[in-house]
């Protein structure tokens, strides 16, 4: 298996990372190998696409992605970097088809949509999208528009963004042609902050639930999502945090196995594991477990849901943690040292699906 790591790199982050890592890993993701490293600005989040052998990666901060072709052994060939028509973008997705990569740009409040060349290059951003509000009480965190996440919901072409800045969790169309469409958005709870989302799907293509870790008061909120209707409906919000817990922490990344959220808690410095009931949407916290390190400001499970992968972006480690049958984690392990890793994502190092 192929781990690549996007790590922070300027001083206006107070960042120590050397750019984009390449590691080739062991079955139990036990044993890192360090495979090449890119000297690149802020790499802050990455997409693979194993059936083209292709990354992406968006430089937060700038106004910029790249595309890479990804060779033996696992190394990089930059393709090109192609400005996306916003700043600091922090998340990418393709589209169903696969023939564009769609950009959340958090300072400017934007979202635009890049075509994908056959050699797997980026073409001119060929659509922009404003996402506009009121924004939120947070003096500091909330003076405009800050959509910070904007995943696909399987089978569509529907992106949902959560939006720090307007306390309000956007659904966005990519129509055939390309352009992007605002279709819907719910409020949330006001100086939530809502960041990332995971999604439970319903298994035959209904309705189903997005779970968004709000990053300002701590919580995640169960939206019902009909994709069909292209609405979202609240439902439950749980506070992340344990009751006696009485410093400053935020919420950052979230992943969903079997009935499990796991939420990144930055101050804190742990994982929530909340369980979840699919039909109601009702959520439980049932452990929370140390990361080892601080700033955990994201994490992944592995492609087979095993264990779970934590980047500590203040304290330099990635952790992983063994994901047991009923859904807590245990034997927490340091499995890489690398400065301020802010993303992970995955590729099979002999197949190209």
């Amino acid at each position: 298996m192929l781990v690549f790591v996007g790590s922070r790199t300027t001083r206006e982050r107070s960042a120590r990372g050397a750019g984009l890592s390449v590691y080739e890993v062991d079955d139990t993701f036990g044993r890192w190998r360090l495979v090449q490293t890119l000297e690149l600005m802020n790499p802050s989040f990455l997409l693979a696409q194993g059936a083209t052998r292709r990354l992406y990666a968006v430089h937060g901060d700038f106004s910029d992605a790249s595309s890479f072709s990804v060779g033996k052994e696992g190394r990089l060939t930059q393709l090109n970097q192609q400005p996306v028509r916003g700043r600091n973008p922090v998340h990418l997705e393709l589209s169903a088809d696969g023939k564009r990569l769609v950009v959340a740009s958090y300072a400017t409040g934007s979202m635009s949509a890049l075509p994908i060349r056959p050699d797997g290059a980026l073409g001119d951003a060929a659509s922009t999208l404003q996402l506009v509000g009121t924004p939120g009480p947070h003096r500091d965190e909330q003076e405009g528009s800050h959509p910070h996440h904007s995943p696909r919901w399987p089978g569509t072409d529907l992106f949902i963004v959560p939006n720090k800045g307007l306390d309000r969790v956007h659904v966005v169309r990519l129509g055939s042609g390309g352009a992007l469409e605002l279709v819907s958005e719910a409020t949330a709870r006001s100086c939530s902050g809502p960041r990332h989302v995971a999604f439970g799907v319903s298994v035959r293509g209904g309705p189903g639930w997005a779970w968004v870790a709000n990053e300002l008061d701590s919580t995640v909120t169960g939206y019902q999502f009909d994709p069909a209707q292209a609405e979202l409906l609240a439902k439950r919000t749980v506070s992340l945090l344990p009751d006696d817990f009485t410093g400053e922490s935020r919420a950052a990344g979230i992943a969903i196995g079997r009935d499990t959220l796991y939420v990144s808690n930055r101050g804190h410095d742990s994982i929530s594991v909340v369980r979840v009931n699919q039909p109601t949407g009702a959520m439980n916290v049932c452990q929370w477990q140390s990361t080892l390190g601080t700033t955990p400001r994201f994490l992944t499970l592995t492609p087979d849901g095993s264990f779970l992968l934590v980047a500590n972006e203040g304290s330099d480690t990635i952790v992983r943690f063994r994901v047991r049958e009923d859904g807590l984690l245990s034997d927490a392990t340091v499995v890489a040292e690398t400065g301020s890793p802010v993303c992970i994502t995955f590729m099979s190092s002999t197949t190209t699906s």
